[in-house]
Parts: structure tokens; C-alpha cells; sequence
């Protein structure tokens, strides 16, 4: 006969111990050089008028400090971080750059409005409108994802409900 011994914090413990070592960082900052360099691509043109290397860069910066200063507001409120609370960054990095292509595209399809201002303007109503919508869903999974009794599943939910909706707020006001 065999006897089994399961603890509250089993399922803690063996998530702890399999994210333990430095290669989940290095993982982390591979996968963030891969999507700098995806985004860098894509906003790439020979034309130079028509190159937008640098919206694609803002795309990252702007997805990363919402990120940055969700996970940190999570941290001073005391939410305790667990290993999957690292999948927030690829979270916050897609759905971030996501946005800042909706705007991007945005503006290149104004190119008829002369002045700049109104063009990103339009691109603002226009996209807005789009990600404002998206993003509300998501963020509504995450809240209806934070209810559940999993301490993992629940901070990750506290964790990218945060740096969503920074990333959010940085979108619209950086764009």
C-alpha cells in the first residue's frame, strides 16, 4: 500500500522548483530581443518616408514600462510573484505591440490629411476605437481569471490585468 502526502502548497512548490534557475531570464531576454527585432522589421522600408523603424521600437518600449510598472504596482501591493507571472512580459509585449501596429497602420491609411497633427489625430480615433475594445476584453478575462482559487493562475491574472492596462494607458498617451 502506498500512501500519498499532497500539501497545500504541493502545486507551489513544484512550479517554484521548475522555474528556479537563471534560464527562464535568458529566456525571457532572447524572446525580447526576437520581438524587437520582429517589430523592427515589419515597421522596416527602404523608402525612408516610409520607414517607421522607430514606431516599432516605441511599440516595445511602450509595452515593456506597462509591464514594468504593472508588475510594480503588484509588487507594492503585495502580490506575491510566482513563476508564472513571467508569461505577464510575453502577454504584455504582444498585446502592446499588437496595439502600436493597429496605430501604425492607422496612420499610413490617413496619408491623404496633410498636416501631421490631424493624421495621428485620425489615427487615434480610428485605431483607438479598435484596441480600446480588445483590450477591454482581455482585461475582463483576466478579472474573471482572477476568481479562481489557484494562487498561480491568480496572481499571473493580478499580474497581466496590470500591465495590460498601463500598456494601455502608455498606447494611447505616447500615440
Amino acid at each position: 500500500r502506498m500512501d500519498h502526502h499532497i500539501a497545500s502548497r504541493s502545486r507551489d512548490d513544484e512550479l517554484s522548483s521548475l522555474a528556479s534557475d537563471d534560464s527562464d531570464m535568458i529566456i525571457v531576454a532572447m524572446t525580447f530581443v526576437m520581438i524587437t527585432c520582429y517589430c523592427v522589421s515589419v515597421t522596416f522600408s527602404c523608402d525612408l518616408f516610409r520607414s517607421k523603424v522607430y514606431c516599432g521600437v516605441l511599440c516595445v518600449a511602450n509595452s515593456l514600462l506597462g509591464c514594468i510598472a504593472g508588475m510594480g504596482i503588484c509588487a507594492y501591493a503585495g502580490v506575491q510573484f510566482v513563476p508564472t507571472a513571467l508569461v505577464t512580459v510575453f502577454l504584455c509585449l504582444g498585446i502592446g505591440c499588437d496595439c502600436g501596429f493597429v496605430f501604425i497602420n492607422a496612420y499610413s491609411l490617413a496619408y491623404l490629411v496633410e498636416r501631421a497633427q490631424d493624421r495621428v489625430a485620425l489615427a487615434v480615433k480610428d485605431g483607438g476605437v479598435g484596441i480600446t475594445i480588445t483590450t477591454t476584453m482581455n482585461l475582463v478575462g483576466l478579472l474573471i481569471g482572477a476568481q479562481t482559487p489557484y494562487l498561480a493562475v491568480r496572481n499571473f491574472c493580478y499580474f497581466s490585468f496590470a500591465g495590460l492596462f498601463l500598456g494601455y494607458i502608455n498606447t494611447l498617451t505616447l500615440w
